[in-house]
């Protein structure tokens, strides 16, 4: 066993010592609480952890007419929750984005089953951006997006088994910063990313204080 792994082990058995000697004390709550969280961490279950073992189609369209940053996030946003869910959900199988970009292309889309039902997904997380903007001001950057997701499950008659709460996206959440100081593909990009993020943790369980970090990033 090297240093460290006996270290950690020292560190748990030292809890696990602390909450025995806690159960024959009153008061104790907030530190049993405490040193969960320190042997689990600050973990938050999926809202909807039925795409396990699922091939699984992620899917993105604009309702209404978009301008030239809402088209590339319609394409960025299901690349990156496609990444989390590969790299965060448990045994998802995704489908290539870039075959369902190629069909899309080829077909357009008129619902998110189409798509699901050509490319054989037993899933399908329909995404959809609404009035998607990066400005505050002409001179001041701040995200702005409201966005739907669902999931329809192609393989019980395409019925929809899951809707997310409409959210309302503003990165940075509060204020704003200056065009000046960060162009606008790097913001742009970084946008995307909380989008992502958010649509991903509602199907893999997360560190809910790291999503906490990601909203109050500074910009520099």
């Amino acid at each position: 066993m090297d240093r460290n792994r006996r270290g950690l082990f020292r560190l748990r058995l030292s809890i696990i010592l602390l909450l025995a000697v806690c159960m024959f004390q009153a008061g104790c709550l907030d530190l049993i609480t405490t040193s969960f969280y320190m042997l689990k961490g600050f973990q938050t279950p999926a809202a909807f952890p039925g795409l396990k073992e699922k091939t699984v189609a992620v899917v993105c369209r604009s309702p209404r007419s978009v301008n030239p940053d809402q088209e590339i996030a319609v394409r960025q946003v299901p690349a990156r929750v496609n990444s989390l869910l590969s790299i965060n959900g448990k045994k998802i199988n995704v489908i290539d984005q870039r075959k369902i970009e190629r069909w899309i292309d080829e077909n357009g889309i008129d619902s998110f089953v189409d798509v699901g039902e050509a490319l054989n997904a037993e899933m399908v997380v329909g995404i959809e951006l609404e009035d998607y903007s990066l400005y505050r001001s002409s001179s001041i950057f701040q995200g702005n997006v409201r966005v739907r997701v669902k999931v329809y499950d192609m393989t019980d008659g395409n019925r929809l088994v899951f809707e997310a709460p409409v959210e309302q996206i503003k990165f940075p959440p509060a204020g704003g910063t200056a065009t000046s100081e960060i162009a606008r593909p790097e913001f742009n990009n970084m946008f995307v990313d909380v989008i992502a993020e958010k649509i991903g943790i509602n199907f893999y369980d997360h560190d809910h204080t790291a999503s906490f970090a990601g909203d109050s990033k500074v910009l520099r």
